[in-house]
């Protein structure tokens, strides 16, 4: 459901791309939505800007820049409403420009928007892949096999490194 959130999001993508992927889910999607950036928005007016957030180091800080917000004192449920509005009309745009600006999003709450948005489309950095990648090339590569090319020793990377996605498993001898 998070790849379907991160598209519905997505200024260039939006709403009916999810009904292309999966139709069935977009009115779990759009309520998922709603309710996330509701509740973002109503966390923001309540917060407000913390003043030891390191602005420099911030990614996404030309998508955060200031913007209309909720009132403080906006009840949940009438923010709610108005974003939904919003919302629709906001799929009914077509995007004309590639680059992500926060002029992109809808206005009200555009913050809550721009950090769901971030939320479900920032990959979340990890060596562990690579690192089991480098342990399975240790594996393969034994001194009896120092005489393999560079595209068989892929092959084999390649072929260990997907087993569990082809539901086979080496027998003990093949794995010598």
């Amino acid at each position: 459901m998070d790849f379907l959130m991160a598209t519905a999001i997505h200024p260039l993508f939006k709403l009916p791309v999810v009904r292309l992927l999966n139709p069935e889910k977009v009115d779990a999607v759009k309520s998922r939505l709603l309710f996330e950036v509701t509740e973002q928005a109503v966390l923001d007016t309540s917060e407000g800007s913390s003043p030891e957030e390191d602005e420099e180091d911030d990614f996404f800080k030309a998508l955060r820049t200031p913007g209309p917000t909720a009132t403080e004192g906006t009840n949940s449920t009438r923010l709610s409403k108005k974003i939904r509005k919003e919302l629709e009309s906001w799929y009914s745009e077509k995007q004309r420009s590639k680059v992500l600006v926060q002029a992109m999003f809808p206005a009200l709450s555009s913050a809550a928007w721009v950090d769901v948005f971030v939320k479900y489309n920032t990959a979340i950095p990890s060596n562990a892949a690579v690192e089991r990648l480098f342990s399975q090339g240790v594996d393969i590569m034994k001194t009896k096999r120092a005489s393999l090319t560079s595209d068989n020793f892929e092959r084999l990377i390649f072929m260990k490194g997907n087993m569990d996605l082809l539901k086979m498993e080496l027998s003990p001898e093949d794995s010598e």
